[in-house]
């Protein structure tokens, strides 16, 4: 594929990793831009560009076009059709269906937790809420969040559900970390993790699967009013266009 598109929005000199080690050298360009993208360094229809990628990771063309093909196949950047690629930019649609998506798996795993979690791993799930609970901005409480929904993965026992919702937790993460950023939704995020434990410990599959669902359709709700740019209005769980 001709590279005619050179990358336009780039990043200052300090956020790039310099030169990649070259025992990975494909894997590190891939996971420098994937951050990027998710944590919105690189923004929707930012475009990119083999060439210029290169001579900002100082690497040969090759690596360069083996990660955008997995960032590709991961949905966070896109082909044109000029050649080169840009960051894919999603809509009310996709970020509705990406939720709809992981409230399934969230479902099915919390509920797996009720009926198996011990005593112990309440304890556990509790410290991890408590920590997506403690304030922060941004990256810090983006991270925490998503630890915690990692620890009720890991009590579940499901594999293959905790690797599907890794796959798709960095679509969201580039929601959740301006999500991240107002204190209101914070609060709330915390009380509806402590609710989620809360059934868990009581051993309800029913009323874990409930808090889980109330829980994501506030996410849901929140993320559409990010990308609507109307966020500070704390929207209800449910959601609407822009």
């Amino acid at each position: 594929m001709a590279d005619r598109e050179p990358i336009t929005g780039s990043l200052p000199g300090a956020a790039w990793p310099g030169r990649v080690e070259r025992t990975s050298v494909a894997d590190g360009v891939y996971l420098s831009l994937r951050d990027a993208v998710v944590d919105g360094r690189l923004g929707p229809a930012t475009r990119l560009g083999e060439q210029g990628l290169a001579a900002q990771f100082r690497v040969s063309r090759t690596p360069v076009r083996q990660a955008l093909r997995r960032l590709e196949q991961r949905r966070l950047v896109s082909a044109l059709p000029t050649g080169g690629y840009q960051v894919t930019a999603w809509g009310p649609s996709d970020v509705r269906a990406l939720y709809r998506v992981r409230a399934v798996l969230e479902c099915l795993v919390a509920g797996e937790a009720a009926v198996r979690a011990t005593s112990v791993e309440v304890a556990g799930l509790t410290r991890a809420a408590e920590r997506a609970g403690a304030p922060a901005l941004g990256d810090a409480s983006a991270a925490g969040a998503r630890g915690f929904h990692r620890a009720v993965a890991r009590v579940a026992g499901i594999q293959l559900a905790t690797d599907l919702l890794e796959d798709i937790a960095d679509h969201e993460d580039r929601y959740r970390r301006q999500t991240a950023a107002d204190a209101d939704r914070q609060i709330r995020a915390r009380d509806e993790h402590h609710h989620i434990v809360a059934e868990i410990r009581a051993g309800d599959r029913n009323g874990a699967e409930q808090a889980t669902t109330a829980h994501l359709e506030a996410a849901a709700a929140f993320a559409l009013a990010v990308l609507a740019g109307d966020a500070g209005r704390s929207p209800a769980p449910g959601g609407r266009d822009a």
